[in-house]
């Protein structure tokens, strides 16, 4: 049917007509004060007033003639891109849904019809835009778009094709789209008469050039739908969601398979992390060619990573060594030259507990392994390298940057290295979950560190969270309700605030479907960090809820509001998405309980029903959550805490005796919802009160204790003969702030039914069988989890026999294939020091290769055909561990404080069918008297315990002079000798010399005898002063309040020391490990103590890199005059006695004699080395 021109004018009048009326109805609504109903203007209602505003202005176009509104035709460039046509197509669907009927789309060529154009792209009339974008694919160009609307016209135009469609979306937004979840039940497209033409003109530069919430595609939803979703909020890089999964989950002719690419693509970075590996092509074969290009760790090269994760655990790169500056630069320039739009290049170690280098150029840059502070940081080392590298990639890549992480133990800024301007720095920020970094004095040293980092690089600096990752090895949609707005609004304010350019936070799609409005808002403020929280709640209710709209308003507000003012501060990102009842009081569940079911009564609409129903069962499962957790009769004075006994272990032993019948409910409850997840038996496991009985089973030589209700687990394993126990029983505090936290050291050993760490089998409850037979004890224990039968048998033979025989047997309870893996975990010890014990391990060729447990540690480094051996020397003590090398692969960890390690089992993952079984089998022996029997089991085996290292001489100028024992070393002010002692932290220890001053004691002053670090802010020195010894030992500046922190000072007074004699001092000290305020100091003059401190507060000396001689360490200005001679150094404290014959040694013109704890031992015979 055709329609005449006085129709259509007529129609036109008519329309006219009906919106003018509309318009001022509206205004006379909005702006009668008799009306019972009205309430202040806000954002809200003046966006209406504006858009009222906008329907008399079309009216009045259209009485002239200038505006039709029954014709809106998209324009798009005559050769379009792909993205600009699918950017034109998109606002053509969304379009004809909103209007109600089909929107022209036509080229730039073609004569138009009169009415609203709308230019999508490069089209001749938007070509004017492109010079107010930023150029530069490491810029904000690329997705700032211009928004041009009128009446008449509207241009939408990016920077790039991605930033042609988010002005697209924008627009869309602006006309009441939102699409708040990869689920199209939370898609809102409204249906409107008219287009809302509020004239704008938009220039939007986005704050982040990189915006990512780095998930897996959420369970039903697709590869492709998640990505549409980023899209279409501004969403413009996921690791887990790039083109290898759209590859993966769309065979080739698949139009989804370009889903990122005709959406003008994602941000293209070589990789995310730990990337070292990639610079090789073979690392092996380079490892073995350039063992130069890797870690020198205790005077051997180690390789980067292990055999099977290059990218964890290990050593580390060379980083000064020229060759690896270049490979790495070669690297980058040809990543660059392959990808031209690439924008990043990591330059990132490996993960875990790394070897650094410590060759001479590497330790000159300070840091040292495996020491805390700043003592242990690499920054320095990491600046330099990533610096260097940059300067090799600039003259080819101007306009690409390198990435720096500050991490792990290179997360502290160097405050006097500039960066160079081809580098952004990515800080990795872990947090208080639940509050922003202003809003939380947790997070202020992070706060610090990041200001830093931000000023060195500005417009550079990125930040990697670690937010809603929640539990990681959850797959299925979890029904739980995280109010965590605020937090994103004050984190990412606070992000803009610093200069912070790039945004990426690791999460987990598993809470996504239950709270699309956290998600929706990260997003969202990602694009527009300004943005109004709780307008942006209430938007969300309205067009989610409809009539529901205010009371879920209320409910979602009340909820955010609660989170911030609750003394809850999660630190563990998995313990934020486990309700807190600091934040679930009794109060708050009434009210928002209440706010839910009137929410219930407000709604007639089925679709809404529909969302309400998601929040109610989310919100039944946090409430069932917070009631087990409120059962356990714990509050803000009184925390979770297990007691160890010797015959019982007491589950929350403060806390109140719970109803058995109201906890069994709980858990049906649960189980009839589906929802017995791991976060829920934890807290059903550990609310209860309980005592629990142990499991004792032994014979001559050995003691075996198993706890069957938690995991089965074996904590104790005890040679009766001596009374050790080689089982770390437990590994750390015995106590739990939050009763849902993710992880409680229970400490033993244990075994998971998962390759992820405390997984399926960690606490669950075993039933034990004590069987005994001719040829010992066996104890088995049984247990159902997550589909699975866990039988595992432990077997201790009669007599003297101490080996410890344990198989583990996993069978596939359910219906359906399944990979399926076997995990061991057992933390033993054998003493202090675990790093410094000897390990052997044997490789497939059965060739045996010895080491230190700090060489494998994150390990190891060779794999084992199945037999390794770790020994303690100086306990004389040793464990054998054999096992099936087909069965699982090995995996040691060192603890931090190395009083104990984890020789662990990884399984071989195995798809199993129905009722099919794996098994692990294994064998642990433990020996009390490792010199004599190790050897039996590993011939050639010597037990010694590892020779100190010999600090080098650095500096060496100092003239000789008669000595106490032929030669001696004359300190003048031309003097310098300095030792580099390894970056050692000695725990115990004894430094002695013979002196000689020209002058009586009682006139010296500041006689330096030796020094360590520069009182930035560390220092610890010995000298001679007016009449007294003194030795100054401090860690931080005043008032030394933060943990670790400390001023230590002796000065003991010295009589009938006269000019020109020799005499002899000896410093001794020894750390406690369980309290260090309570540890030993001695000084000795002439073989005799003259003061003992046992109540001194101490940490491990000797810990950096040099250690001068005659001098302070603080300032080469302040050096002594005199003589030194027979100059000892020992990582052994010696005793009252070997003190004294040290000294008689000297009197009697004896040198001393070097053994295995002797780090320096100088004679001054023309010479600075040790002999």
């Amino acid at each position: 049917m055709q329609t005449t021109k006085s129709s259509n004018k007529s129609r036109n009048v008519a329309v006219m007509y009906h919106h003018m009326r509309l318009a001022v109805v509206s205004l006379t609504y909005l702006t009668n004060t008799s009306n019972k109903y009205i309430y202040p203007i806000n954002t809200w209602e003046i966006d209406k007033l504006k858009y009222i505003h906008c329907t008399i202005l079309t009216a009045l176009l259209l009485l002239i003639g200038i505006a039709r509104l029954d014709a809106q035709t998209i324009i798009i460039p005559q050769s379009p891109t792909e993205t600009e046509t699918f950017a034109a197509n998109e606002l053509q669907t969304y379009l004809s849904r909103i209007l109600n009927k089909k929107v022209d789309l036509l080229s730039d060529n073609k004569t138009h019809n009169q009415g609203l154009h709308i230019t999508v792209g490069r089209t001749q009339s938007n070509q004017h835009h492109l010079s107010r974008f930023e150029v530069g694919v490491t810029s904000r160009g690329p997705d700032s778009y211009v928004m041009k609307v009128n009446p008449q016209r509207v241009e939408l135009i990016g920077g790039s094709d991605r930033g042609t469609l988010y002005a697209v979306y924008a627009f869309l937004e602006m006309q009441g789209c939102r699409w708040y979840s990869p689920w199209e039940a939370d898609h809102f497209i409204p249906q409107r008469k008219v287009l809302n033409l509020t004239p704008t003109d938009v220039l939007h530069i986005p704050t982040f050039v990189q915006r990512d919430i780095g998930h897996e595609t959420p369970k039903d939803s697709t590869v492709a739908g998640f990505i549409d979703w980023m899209a279409k909020n501004r969403l413009n890089h996921n690791f887990a969601a790039r083109q290898y999964h759209l590859n993966k989950a769309y065979r080739g002719g698949d139009p989804n398979r370009k889903a990122w690419v005709k959406r003008g693509d994602h941000m293209r970075w070589q990789w995310i992390c730990h990337n070292f590996a990639w610079f090789f092509k073979d690392v092996e074969k380079t490892f073995e060619e350039h063992p130069e290009y890797f870690s020198l760790y205790k005077n051997r090269r180690i390789n980067i990573g292990t055999a099977q994760r290059r990218h964890y655990g290990g050593g580390n790169l060379c980083t000064t060594n020229p060759d690896v500056i270049k490979l790495a630069a070669d690297f980058a320039i040809k990543w660059f030259d392959d990808h031209p739009t690439g924008t990043v290049v990591p330059m990132w170690p490996g993960d875990g507990a790394i070897k650094w280098c410590e060759c001479d150029n590497c330790n000159a840059l300070g840091g040292k392994n495996f020491t805390t502070g700043p003592e242990g940081s690499m920054s320095r080392r990491m600046v330099t390298f990533v610096n260097a590298v940059a300067k090799q990639v600039a003259p080819k890549h101007p306009d690409r940057l390198l990435l720096l992480p500050a991490y792990a133990n290179y997360i502290d800024p160097v405050e006097d290295l500039s960066i160079e301007p081809n580098i952004m720095v990515q800080y990795c920020y872990h947090a208080d979950y639940a509050h922003g970094p202003m809003q939380s004095s947790l997070n202020s040293h992070a706060v610090e560190q990041m200001k830093a980092w931000a000023q060195k690089v500005p417009g550079r600096f990125g930040v990697w969270e670690y937010f809603l990752i929640g539990d990681y090895t959850v797959k299925n949609h979890v029904p739980v309700v995280l109010p965590l707005i605020y937090r994103v609004r004050d984190t990412v304010q606070f992000f803009k605030s610093i200069g912070t350019r790039y945004y990426f936070t690791q999460s987990t799609s598993a809470y996504h479907r239950y709270n699309t409005l956290l998600y929706y808002a990260l997003a969202r403020y990602l694009d527009d960090p300004d943005l109004d929280a709780d307008e942006l709640i209430r938007e969300y209710c309205e067009n989610q809820f409809g009539e529901a709209a205010q009371p879920m308003t209320t409910y979602y507000m009340l909820l955010e509001q609660a989170v911030e003012q609750a003394d809850w501060h999660p630190q563990l990102y998995a313990d934020v998405t486990t309700p807190s009842p600091l934040v679930w009081t009794d109060k708050i569940i009434q009210s928002s309980s209440e706010l839910l079911k009137q929410a219930h009564a407000n709604n007639s609409d089925s679709r809404v029903a529909k969302q309400l129903a998601m929040v109610q069962e989310a919100h039944d499962q946090t409430l069932q959550s917070v009631r087990t957790q409120n059962m356990a009769g714990l509050d803000a004075k009184t925390i979770w805490r297990l007691q160890r006994n010797e015959d019982t272990y007491i589950i929350n032993a403060d806390g109140k005796e719970a109803d058995a019948k109201r906890q069994q409910q709980l858990a049906l409850n649960a189980l009839d919802q589906g929802q017995f997840d791991p976060r829920h038996q934890r807290l059903l496991f550990r609310s209860r009160k309980r005592s629990i009985p142990l499991v004792k089973i032994q014979n001559d030589a050995l003691q075996l204790t198993v706890v069957p209700e938690i995991g089965g687990r074996i904590v104790r394993i005890i040679d009766r003969k001596t009374g050790w126990n080689f089982i770390k029983e437990k590994p750390g505090d015995d106590t739990l702030d939050q009763l849902g936290a993710s992880y409680f050291a229970y400490g033993g050993y244990e075994e998971y039914a998962s390759k992820a760490f405390a997984g399926a089998g960690w606490e669950t409850p075993f039933t034990s069988e004590q069987i005994t037979n001719s040829n010992g004890t066996t104890l088995k224990l049984t247990a159902e989890v997550d589909d699975y039968r866990l039988v595992r048998t432990i077997s201790l033979g009669n007599g003297m026999d101490t080996v410890v025989k344990i198989e583990s047997v996993l069978t596939n309870l359910s219906g359906e294939s399944r990979s399926s893996v076997l995990r061991v975990h057992p933390s033993l010890t054998l003493g202090q020091e675990a790093g410094n014990y000897p390990i052997w391990i044997r490789d497939p060729a059965k060739q045996i290769h010895q080491g230190m447990v700090v060489e494998h540690h994150d390990g190891p480094s060779i794999q084992t055909d199945g037999f390794w051996a770790i020994a303690n020397p100086l306990k004389n003590r040793a464990v054998i561990h054999t096992f099936d090398p087909s069965q699982a692969s090995a995996y040691l960890f060192c603890s931090e404080k190395q009083d104990y390690f984890n020789m662990e089992l990884i399984g071989q993952p195995k798809a199993l069918a129905p009722n099919e079984s794996l098994a692990i089998t294994q064998t642990w022996r433990v020996i009390n008297d490792a010199k004599s029997e190790l050897p039996q089991w590993i011939p050639g085996a010597v037990v010694e315990k590892e020779p100190a290292p010999k600090c080098i001489p650095i500096g060496k100028k100092v003239s000789y002079v008669p000595g106490k024992i032929g030669k001696a070393a004359y300190f003048d002010a031309t003097a310098n000798v300095s030792y580099d002692t390894h970056n050692l932290r000695m725990d115990a220890g004894t430094i002695a010399m013979w002196v000689q001053l020209p002058i009586d004691l009682a006139d010296a002053k500041g006689q330096f005898l030796f020094g360590t670090a520069s009182n930035n802010p560390d220092w610890t020195f010995a000298a001679l002063d007016q009449g007294k010894l003194s030795l100054l030992i401090k860690k931080g500046r005043s008032p030394y309040h933060e943990p670790g922190k400390y001023y230590t000072s002796l000065n003991t007074p010295i009589e009938n020391w006269k000019a020109n004699t020799w005499h002899h001092v000896a410093i001794t000290w020894q750390v406690n490990p369980t309290t260090t305020d309570q540890s030993t100091i001695c000084l000795y003059m002439d073989g005799k103590i003259i003061e003992e401190r046992n109540n001194v507060t101490l940490t491990p000396l000797f810990g950096y890199v040099k250690l001068h001689i005659g001098q302070s360490s603080a300032n080469a200005k302040h050096k002594a005059t005199l003589n030194l001679d027979e100059l000892y150094l020992s990582r052994r404290v010696l005793s009252d006695q070997q003190v004294l014959e040290c000294y008689q040694l000297g009197r009697d013109g004896q040198p001393i004699t070097p053994d295995n704890d002797t780090l320096l031992c100088i004679g001054f015979e023309e010479s600075v080395q040790s002999r």
